[in-house]
């Protein structure tokens, strides 16, 4: 079970083990409200309607997932550098490149969905991402693509259709043919792709 209170009464809870937290403010700065990740020592997830209702991100070791609604800002600057190993921004946002995410050594699983100016996606190719998701982003440019070779899931969802199936293979060397999904392959020609490692 959760309590709802406002950021304000956080300074009572900062000598507490609070594992996971709600923040359900909208911000569009960094304010009064916003909270500041790092006087939680063990927190490990966050969700947040925006960027702006959490700071200190890199001060906050123990943080494994970050769920952020509405990104407003045109990169990632601000998660640089954090030892976050799970990121998913799945509301329209202002988000036009990955710049920022290659400080994030620790990142394993990146989900990505209707940030509809980002079209740079070059900073993947310096991680050490297993799993992979963008959907809705369709000015991403494909061809740029860097190749991931520690992928097991891939999930590319959106207007832009890729290049042929080879496309997955390049991207995803662990994904070999008889890994790729049915699905993958039957909707592959209509700008969708599924593909993981069984």
């Amino acid at each position: 079970s959760g309590y709802v209170l406002d950021p304000g009464d956080l300074q009572f809870l900062t000598g507490l083990k609070i594992q996971s937290l709600g923040i359900n403010y909208y911000a569009d700065d960094i304010d009064v409200m916003t909270i500041d990740l790092s006087v939680f020592p063990v927190l490990e997830l966050v969700f947040s309607r925006t960027q702006y209702g959490f700071k200190n991100v890199a001060g906050c070791v123990s943080l494994q997932t970050l769920i952020v609604q509405e990104w407003l800002t045109e990169d990632l600057q601000a998660l640089s550098s954090s030892s976050i190993k799970a990121l998913e921004i799945f509301s329209i946002g202002r988000l036009k490149s990955l710049s920022g995410i290659e400080n994030m050594r620790h990142l394993v699983s990146l989900s990505v969905c209707n940030q509809r100016q980002l079209v740079n996606c070059s900073q993947l190719g310096s991680l050490h991402l297993e799993s992979l998701k963008i959907e809705s982003c369709n000015k991403v440019d494909y061809s740029q693509f860097p190749v991931m070779p520690e992928l097991k899931v891939l999930y590319l969802r959106g207007k832009v259709r890729f290049p042929s199936i080879d496309f997955v293979f390049s991207v995803a060397p662990k994904i070999t043919t008889s890994r790729l999904s049915t699905t993958a392959l039957r909707l592959l020609g209509l700008a969708y792709c599924m593909a993981e490692i069984s």
